[in-house]
This record gives C-alpha cells, sequence and structure tokens, in this order.
C-alpha cells in the first residue's frame, strides 16, 4: 500500500512518514559554543560583562536539566557559563578586572577575534577597545 503525499514541499507531511521532525530544540543542552554568543552580545554592547548577566541570558532558553539545583550545589548552566568565560581569559581574549567584571583584553589575538565576531554580526566594538588599541598600536608621527 503506497502513501500518496499530495503537497510534497509540506514538513508536516514528513512526520507521518519517519515520526516527528523537529526542526530546532527549544530547550537545549547548555555548552561553552552555545553560551559564548550571549557573553559576546553583553560585550559588545557594554564592553564588559558579569557572569551572573550571562546567566540570565541564557538560564531563560537553557535545558531545564541545565538550570536544576540540588542542595546548595552550583547549576550546571552556572558550570559552563564559568567555564566559557574562565576559558576566553586563558586563551586572552578576555581579562579579568578582579571586580566581577571581564573586558574584552586589547591584545592582539584578543582584537582578531573581537574583530571577527563585530563583522560577522554588523556590530561596533566597544569604546574602551578601540581607544586600548589605539593607544598600544597607534602612535602619531613625531614632529
Amino acid at each position: 500500500m503506497a502513501m500518496e503525499i499530495e503537497e510534497p514541499n509540506d514538513l508536516n507531511c514528513l512526520g507521518g512518514c519517519v515520526g516527528d521532525v523537529f526542526l530546532f530544540d527549544e530547550s537545549p543542552k547548555l555548552t561553552p559554543a552555545r553560551v559564548r554568543p550571549f557573553v559576546f552580545a553583553v560585550l559588545l554592547l557594554r564592553g564588559a560583562v558579569r557572569t551572573d548577566e550571562v546567566l540570565g541570558a541564557v538560564n531563560i532558553h537553557a535545558h531545564p536539566e541545565d538550570i536544576r539545583s540540588w542542595e546548595a550545589e552550583a547549576t550546571q548552566a552556572e558550570l559552563v557559563v564559568a567555564a566559557t568565560i574562565f576559558g576566553l581569559v586563558q586563551k586572552g581574549i578576555l581579562r579579568d578586572r578582579g571586580d566581577g567584571l571581564f573586558v574584552l583584553d586589547s591584545t592582539p589575538q584578543a582584537l582578531r577575534t573581537a574583530i571577527s565576531i563585530t563583522s560577522a554580526l554588523d556590530a561596533q566594538l566597544p569604546d574602551h577597545l578601540l581607544q586600548e588599541a589605539g593607544a598600544r598600536f597607534y602612535s602619531p608621527p613625531q614632529p
């Protein structure tokens, strides 16, 4: 018995043939690769980021298992966000100011990363980064 599909371009008909088709996951499990865009969104807007700001942005999209806490343990979301920011600090892209704020560093590696992300998003680099990069890499001609 052959099944006839009336509208071959309709994805709903595919679900009846092969089971449920999920085109997107409403609450994916968090990984550093999924957290980094949230870090850079805040960084490009403000020039600095706190872990709590990233958690606030990520938690509304996170899988319930990632935000569930047992007693005093840290949630999986907290651990992934901390690991993501710490990884960016280790790579020299962010620097810890010591007061809970992490800012984009002005090292060549950090500048390349920030410029790549800014270009891909058609965004604007934070003002402090432009000032630091200008002071570090540009010296006006001496009269």
